[in-house]
């Protein structure tokens, strides 16, 4: 059973602060858990074939500005703690939280983020087990008795933190985080719908 969180997250390009602007080859990180359909495959190595609509898209974009791209595939966490650290030139699928904005820059407009330059939207939501008397009117949890599990570095960690929400971070995946819920550690999955779903749907035990 799932209700929805947060309506829409805005995800789009987060840069080095290094400028691009002469760049001739570039090195973009993506998360190496599958995220059907933004990117496929598990693990370090970027498929040859189909390796999923975002990475496409930042390929076609690279080659109309005359730019070599490369990707590389490790855990959401260590690809943002690389941008910070300049050994990767970007990522991709980030949403926008203002405090990303000491690694990196988003594309802006006027001062304000430029959300026409958005690969995607996405919603949040919280998932229960089945029975569960939990509930969330859009402010707060009524009957939660433990901790809310989300993924280290997902923006929604974040967020519930520092609205006082108990979270308990998963170090691996979201289906990491789907077993906890199913074996109680936590009582709220928070994740995004269309990943969340995507496993649950293919995943008899979820069901």
């Amino acid at each position: 059973m799932k209700f929805a969180y947060v309506k829409l997250i805005y995800l789009t390009f987060l840069l080095s602060v290094m400028s691009l602007s002469y760049a001739k080859e570039v090195i973009f990180a993506y998360e190496d858990k599958s995220n059907f359909p933004y990117y496929l495959g598990q693990g370090p190595v970027v498929p040859h074939q189909l390796p999923g609509s975002s990475v496409e898209i930042v390929k076609m974009a690279a080659e109309k500005q005359g730019i070599q791209v490369s990707f590389i595939r490790m855990p959401w966490k260590r690809c943002l703690s690389n941008l910070s650290s300049n050994l990767v030139d970007g990522t991709f699928n980030a949403s926008f939280k203002p405090d990303r904005l000491k690694m990196g820059v988003y594309p802006f407009n006027q001062g304000r983020i430029d959300t026409s330059m958005r690969l995607l939207s996405l919603s949040y939501m919280f998932y229960v087990q089945k029975g569960s008397t939990i509930s969330w009117d859009g402010q707060r949890f009524k009957n939660l008795t433990g901790n809310i599990g989300s993924v280290l570095g997902y923006s929604v960690s974040d967020i519930l933190k520092k609205r006082g929400f108990p979270v308990d971070e998963s170090p691996i995946s979201v289906q990491q985080n789907l077993d906890m819920l199913l074996l109680g550690r936590v009582k709220v999955a928070a994740g995004s719908e269309h990943q969340v779903d995507y496993i649950i749907s293919n995943n008899d035990k979820y069901k």
